[in-house]
């Protein structure tokens, strides 16, 4: 059996009623420690040179109860519909259960919020800034936080599918539906 669901969702989730919340807490947690550090690691490269290590190290840190609060949130509020969803296509399990499936599928959102803070510092680092190439490095940023993200969304529903058909025991249709609304949701938080 697999350790985490990321890879092969539908065979963790195979037999088990109820996901260890425990460790969907601990792969948030992971989530909101990697975006920390990729923020971090990208504000003190970018911009330390400009205000300063202290003022980097103060503006990363005061990002960080946002980033938790944020992350946390989102978390809840999105296993708040999944649940709802699970009530309405006549699915099983708790909140609970929906609380540690949710969790898991907010793993994949990693890619964009690593790559996101991450992009900018190879690129600039990568092609030596003059005005001619402002812009396509600029543009070439945005294509790689895009693909980030469809990539992230992608993973996502993939893992929510998977999750939804064995830990809540829903039909296809509603659980693609659900796998498809978490997707959404996630574009539109990254690109509205």
């Amino acid at each position: 059996m697999p350790r985490t669901p990321l890879l092969r969702p539908g065979a963790y989730f195979e037999g088990r009623r109820s996901p260890p919340l425990r460790t969907a807490a601990l792969a948030v947690g992971s989530l909101v420690l990697a975006s920390f550090a990729a923020t971090f690691v990208s504000l003190v490269v970018l911009a330390a040179g400009r205000t300063g290590l202290g003022g980097v190290v103060v503006a990363a840190l005061a990002q960080l109860p946002l980033l938790l609060f944020g992350v946390l949130a989102f978390w809840l509020l999105v296993t708040l519909f999944v649940h709802l969803f699970v009530r309405w296509g006549d699915g099983d399990g708790g909140f609970r259960a929906s609380l540690a499936l949710v969790g898991w599928t907010l793993v994949p959102l990693s890619v964009p919020l690593v790559v996101g803070p991450l992009a900018p510092l190879v690129l600039y680092r990568a092609v030596p800034a003059t005005p001619e190439t402002a812009q396509p490095t600029f543009a070439a940023v945005g294509v790689v936080g895009l693909f980030a993200v469809l990539l992230g969304a992608g993973w996502q529903a993939y893992v929510c599918f998977g999750g939804m058909r064995r830990v809540h025991r829903t039909e296809t249709p509603v659980a693609a539906g659900v796998a498809a609304l978490a997707a959404v949701a996630t574009l539109v938080l990254f690109l509205g």
